[in-house]
């Protein structure tokens, strides 16, 4: 790769200075003094901050091998090639550290011009067809505002870190402590290694050895994923003989069923606790265990989080990461590319136990978790995923009993078909509506909305009991309903995301939300690139 540094430009400007430095002060004095000269002097000077850029080639070793041998060279040539005319296009210089990361260093202005160019590197990388079988796509981490290299590079590591936790191929670009996000179109791919889990598995049954006690903590109205999540750490916690705390504040109605089976075993009838007894027990040796969420202001019990008395805290999810992180972290289990927590939760437990060890029960309260985050199986499944529900089988969980414990009353089922008959379709081909039930019953009809014939993407809103609106967002991919979410201050997955509004009508929130759609569709060309 050819490296170009603008050696003759910076001894130019370094000439400049030194003529600037000769001049008589009464001379330099007898200059017009203007604010708006200096305001265009700080403009100017700020445009020559050097920003730091991080680029990873995302799963560079799968890439490769799914190319053939006798390819493999020239394909790294020509992604090389590609970064290489990035920088020179940019006036920027680009330096491999490793066989898949590269440092890039470019002006602030020149990162400006890149953003303003929405990275159209993303795709020209991701179109690159040279005998691979999967697509390659790059993650780019940029820092800029930080006033120094090494802040700024500090801030392209928060950057990248935060873009793999988002799936890759995509660029983001963080500015003092505002992000700003492109692309995130490719779907995320799943790991065939289980190395990570049995790392993860190892490094958590440690921490729970060492602790007084365990704390799970899920996200705000658990569903069967956070709830299934909370049993399975439970187990793990009974098998180095440790108690664990399952904080909640209210049964929403979604898992009030299996809530009861497992409540009435003897082990878990103590398990449950209000997030005011859990504050009460907390102490230095506590562990606490984040599951389904990495958002601190979606977590059911924040007091406990926000307490600062535990000193180890552990998040496990499967989300698309947001800006918005739990801080402080001794163990992350992120892996958006998994169906669902129960899915992490599942492989760690075979790893620590492969034995079949779990009560029905137990087993069920996992598999609901995963069958209702892939919708029986249809959305986001990989080979890990029936692998897990297979296992989870063997220690004694049945489909038809989940599916009794997930059946829903004949009003619910009314009002989610209300929904889906009074959709109304924009764009062609994406249908909103609005929901009389409650948020469950609304993510639903949202589900619903999908096996209409044309439709690729759905909304569907509905009130919460304090006034303020919940929208569930599903597509096929196509469209990211992640990217729309975000820009309405919710978040989620690219096919399964959701926001909320305050202090807005029905007819407002759908404007909304039309508004942001049709910006996504105008500038992202459908490719995502939507920040």
């Amino acid at each position: 790769m050819d490296i170009k540094h603008p050696v003759q430009e910076t001894r130019t400007q370094q000439d400049a200075a030194l003529k600037k430095d000769d001049i008589p002060k009464s001379a330099q004095m007898e200059e017009p003094e203007s604010k708006n000269n200096e305001s265009f002097c700080d403009d100017a000077a700020d445009d020559k901050e050097s920003c730091v850029g991080l680029v990873v080639i995302d799963d560079y070793d799968e890439v490769m091998h799914s190319a053939g041998e006798e390819l493999r060279g020239m394909l790294a040539a020509i992604i090389n090639r590609k970064l290489a005319a990035l920088a020179q296009s940019h006036n920027g210089i680009i330096k491999s550290f490793e066989k898949d990361k590269f440092l890039f260093v470019l002006s602030k202005q020149e990162l400006k011009r890149l953003m303003a160019s929405r990275f159209p590197v993303l795709k020209e990388v991701r179109d690159i067809d040279f005998g691979n079988k999967l697509p390659v796509t790059l993650t780019m981490g940029f820092g800029t505002g930080g006033g120094s290299l090494a802040k700024n590079m500090e801030l392209a590591r928060s950057a990248l870190d935060l873009g793999q936790g988002r799936g890759g191929d995509q660029a983001l670009v963080k500015d003092s402590g505002k992000y700003s996000f492109f692309g995130g179109v490719a779907k995320e791919k799943a790991s065939g290694a289980r190395v990570r889990a049995r790392i993860k598995a190892f490094a958590i049954s440690e921490l729970i050895k060492e602790c007084s006690e365990v704390i799970v903590l899920g996200h705000k109205r658990s569903d069967c994923d956070c709830f299934g999540a909370g049993i399975g750490v439970f187990k793990m916690a009974q098998m180095y003989d440790r108690e664990c705390f399952i904080v909640m504040d209210g049964i929403p109605q979604s898992i009030e069923m299996i809530y009861r089976r497992i409540s009435a075993e003897p082990e878990y009838r103590s398990a449950f606790i209000s997030p005011q007894k859990a504050s009460a027990m907390l102490n230095h040796r506590s562990l606490i265990v984040v599951t389904d969420v990495h958002r601190p202001s979606m977590i059911e019990a924040q007091c406990v989080l926000e307490a600062g008395v535990a000193k180890n805290i552990v998040v496990i999810d499967h989300h698309r990461r947001a800006a918005e992180y739990v801080e402080n972290t001794v163990l992350t289990y992120h892996e958006p590319y998994a169906s669902s927590t129960c899915e992490l939760i599942t492989e760690m437990l075979q790893c620590l136990k492969n034995d079949d060890f779990l009560k029905q029960v137990e087993a069920d309260a996992l598999l609901a978790g995963i069958t209702v985050d892939t919708k029986n199986f249809i959305a986001k499944t990989g080979t890990k995923t029936f692998e897990a529900a297979a296992w989870l089988k063997r220690n004694g969980a049945d489909s038809q009993r989940i599916r009794l414990l997930m059946q829903t009353g004949m009003e619910n089922y009314r009002l989610r078909a209300n929904a889906v008959s009074s959709a109304e379709i924009i764009n062609e081909n994406i249908a909103v509506s609005f929901c009389e039930g409650d948020n469950v019953i609304t993510a639903q009809a949202a589900d619903n909305l999908l096996d209409i014939k044309g439709v690729i993407a759905s909304a569907v809103f509905c009130e919460e009991p304090d006034g303020s609106l919940s929208m569930s967002a599903r597509s096929f991919g196509d469209i990211n309903v992640q990217l729309i979410a975000e820009r309405l201050g919710g978040g989620g997955h690219q096919t399964v995301a959701g926001a909320q509004f305050a202090g807005l009508s029905y007819e407002q929130a759908k404007q909304k939300l039309i508004s942001v759609i049709n910006k996504y569709m105008e500038e992202s060309g459908n490719e995502g690139n939507f920040d």
